[in-house]
Order: C-alpha cells, then structure tokens, then sequence
C-alpha cells in the first residue's frame, strides 16, 4: 500500500523566536502609556490594563522579515501565490494580563493578518501550565488557544500555544481565539497587532 499525501487544511499559524532589542523597546515603550492610551473599549478583553501604541511606525519595518516569513510559509502550506505590494499596521496595543483575567473567544476584524508578541511569562505561569496539562484535558492556562470548523472526534478543530518570551505568533485575522485565565499572582505582558495587506 502507498502512503497517501497529507493535505493542508485551515489556516496557517506561524510562531517564531523574534529579537530581544525589539522585544525590549515594546516593553519600554509600553510602560510608558498613560491612561489615555487605555484601550478597553476596542477589545473583547476582559484584562483591565491594555493600552494603545499611539506612535507605531517604528514597529513595521522589525516585522516586515517576519511577515515575510508568514507569507512564505503560507504560500508553502496552501499551495499559493500570494505576494502583497504593502503592508501597513492598523492598530498595536500591549496587554498586562493578570491573575483571572482573560480575553474571550474573539477574531479581529477589518485587517487581515495578527500578531501577538510575548515580552514576559512569569516562571510561576509556567509551572502553574506544567501542573494543569498533568491533571485534565481542558485548556490550560496561560495559553493561546485558536478554534477552526466544526468538533468532531476525526477533527482536529482547535489548537494551542504556551508562549515563550520573545517569540512572535502570527496567523490570520478572522481566526477565532482566546486566552484562559490564570491562577498565579503574577502578570503575563504580550503586544498584539493587526496587518492590512494592500
């Protein structure tokens, strides 16, 4: 009997290491914002500190490799030849997720790739995650979960991620996802992002 091809299904998700420096002025620069950057009534979130990047032109151009790398692997995964002339940000905010708090299962509408960009997972996230995997099925905190098509038991409709600092995830805007709460008293602090290809 041959071996039958795999075929690609759904959307295409890619998480990469992305620079320290980068990482390190989103971080400065978000502890910067004010109030009058708050940014709850934009989001679906139910953390209480988010903040919207006013000045965001000087994140592009530390992207474009890993959009690039997105378009590439997409063009991989879907057989495709899809290759935008621009590329532009549409919005950038920074999260302080704390203990229970927690973003909704949501998409991001009106833009067509996203990004999320983790600066800091606390030790005892990591180990709250490594005990909750070992105990039940359900999704465990301090994850990014994506959900695609309908439940079945031959259907692999959802799919995680536990971050690690300094790593990038990008995947397309309209993918439905959400973020459970935690139990430790820390917090996480990730920046995410929309992309308009033109």
């Amino acid at each position: 009997m041959q071996n039958n091809n795999i075929v690609n299904w759904g959307p295409y998700i890619l998480e990469n290491n992305i620079e320290q420096s980068f990482c390190k002025k989103l971080l400065d620069e978000g502890k910067k914002l004010g109030l009058e950057n708050n940014f709850n009534s934009k989001l679906a979130s139910k953390i209480k500190d988010t903040k919207s990047f006013s000045n965001k032109e000087w994140m592009l151009e530390p992207l474009i490799p890993y959009v690039n790398e997105w378009i590439k692997g997409w063009n991989l995964y879907g057989k495709n030849k899809f290759q935008p002339s621009k590329a532009s940000l549409n919005n950038v905010w920074i999260n302080f997720q704390r203990k229970k708090e927690y973003n909704p299962i949501h998409m991001h509408s009106g833009s067509d790739l996203s990004f999320v960009v983790y600066l800091k997972v606390p030790d005892e996230l990591i180990e709250e995650h490594n005990n909750s995997i070992n105990k039940d099925r359900s999704t465990p905190p301090g994850v990014i979960e994506f959900i695609y098509g309908q439940a079945n038991s031959f259907f692999v409709s959802g799919h995680n991620i536990f971050p690690k600092e300094n790593t990038i995830i990008m995947f397309p805007s309209e993918l439905m996802h959400w973020v459970p709460h935690f139990e430790s008293d820390v917090e996480r602090i990730s920046v995410a992002g929309n992309i308009k290809f033109n």
